[in-house]
């Protein structure tokens, strides 16, 4: 492996919280530090030298450099370390405040569709069959959507500190995926086996903060100026608006879910037997509840994936702008073809804002804001994964605007 390149920006990087850390940790004096610093560099450059290059879809060399580096001054310390003293080194050393943002930033993003996506291609390249310097890893979503679980059955790190020595240390490395996920603060990091302790494989468990990864804590934020964010897409919203109406009757028992301060619901419930409005934010219920009183309206906070309704309640389901913003929407659309009545229809308008360059960039400018976009649909995306999911999309259009808006009525696919 070439040392110019990921290996000396990492050695810029860290190279000082890594000599600083010595006498934090270890209690060497600054001159002391220096020279183990120095010749760390050199140790460092040659465990580099020796390892061969990665191949490009590999994401793993950020790994094994990391590895390289800590190996290079553990190798160079007037004393060798024990696994807790090191643990604490080198989480002291690698968490410097540009990674700890990092790791923020990277929690933003854990879970959704590019996340998924690159972890199935990472578990497919089987990297380690070629590089024992790299990691084959099998791919695991927990069963109730709760996160997922990464299993390494070759490790890039058992391999190299094999060869210089240091395999009892391993520990103090894996260790560091705990800290890394909690500095994230998205998720809790569970773990049961290692490799370096004969386990029959390196388990990496990720699981979602309850609340972190919902979006629901913006939303109650955001109640009071709802109205007039959305205010920006009152021409889409009033299209939309004459389309279901169309689609609704006096005899109809109608779910509205995410329905947010109820800028749908009022104008909708004149026209339908009874309107259940729900979202799960109890800041919207409160908003949509000071807006229109109705006989034909229920307000109620309820969570769209596990809803409290019999199977066949509802004549029609409406979601609106919200399947996009959802962890595990397909949770979402098993439980709407659960309550529809067999005949019953879905009406699902969502963003599609990732089919042009500045839906994209208002997605950005969202995300910075403490918004997650889990799901970066462009319009035909959408609809497939509708159609994945048990619904055959019965009409279908595209809304320009601020941002793309795609409008699909759906019906259960018939078995």
């Amino acid at each position: 492996m070439k040392y110019i390149g990921m290996p000396m920006g990492m050695w810029a990087l860290f190279k000082k919280s890594f000599e600083q850390n010595l006498t934090t940790e270890f209690g060497l004096d600054r001159n002391t530090a220096k020279k183990v610093t120095a010749k760390a560099k050199f140790r460092y450059k040659e465990i580099i030298a020796g390892l061969p290059e990665f191949e490009k879809k590999d994401c793993f060399k950020v790994n094994i450099v990391n590895c390289a580096l800590l190996s290079a001054f553990v190798l160079n310390m007037p004393k060798r370390p024990d696994v807790k003293r090191l643990t604490a080194y080198y989480a002291g050393s690698m968490m410097t405040p540009a990674m700890r943002w990092f790791c923020r930033k990277s929690g933003k993003s854990k879970f959704s569709d590019k996340d998924i996506a690159s972890m199935q291609a990472t578990e497919r390249l089987k990297a380690a069959d070629r590089n024992p310097y790299s990691w084959n890893m099998e791919f695991y979503p927990y069963p109730d959507g709760s996160g997922y679980e990464a299993r390494f059955t070759a490790c890039g790190i058992c391999t190299l500190m094999r060869e210089l020595g240091l395999y009892d240390l391993v520990p103090a490395m894996c260790r560091l995926d705990y800290t890394m996920s909690e500095a994230g603060g998205a998720t809790d990091f569970v773990r049961k086996y290692t490799l370096a302790s004969g386990g029959p494989y390196c388990d990496c468990g990720y699981r979602k903060k309850p609340g972190r990864n919902d979006n629901k804590g913006f939303w109650d934020r955001w109640a009071k100026r709802y109205d007039r964010t959305i205010a920006i897409e009152k021409n889409t919203y009033v299209q939309i608006l004459r389309r279901m109406k169309k689609k609704l009757d006096r005899e109809m028992y109608v779910l509205e879910l995410a329905c947010g301060t109820g800028v749908l619901s009022a104008q909708l419930a004149g026209g339908v037997k009874m309107l259940e409005a729900t979202d799960f934010s109890e800041k919207m219920i409160e908003k949509a509840k000071q807006r229109a009183h109705s006989s034909r309206l229920h307000y109620s906070v309820q969570d769209a994936t596990a809803l409290p309704y019999a199977p066949g309640t509802f004549d029609a389901v409406i979601i609106s702008n919200a399947l996009h913003i959802m962890p595990s929407p397909e949770k979402a659309l098993a439980e709407i073809r659960r309550v529809l009545k067999p005949d019953g229809i879905l009406i699902a308008p969502t963003f599609t804002a990732a089919g042009s360059i500045f839906g994209r960039l208002k997605i950005r400018v969202m995300e910075l804001s403490g918004f997650q976009v889990f799901h970066k649909w462009k319009p035909q995306e959408y609809l497939d994964f509708l159609k994945a999911n048990g619904f055959t999309v019965t009409d279908k259009e595209v809304y320009g605007g601020a941002l793309a808006l795609t409008y699909a009525e759906a019906k259960v696919k018939k078995v």
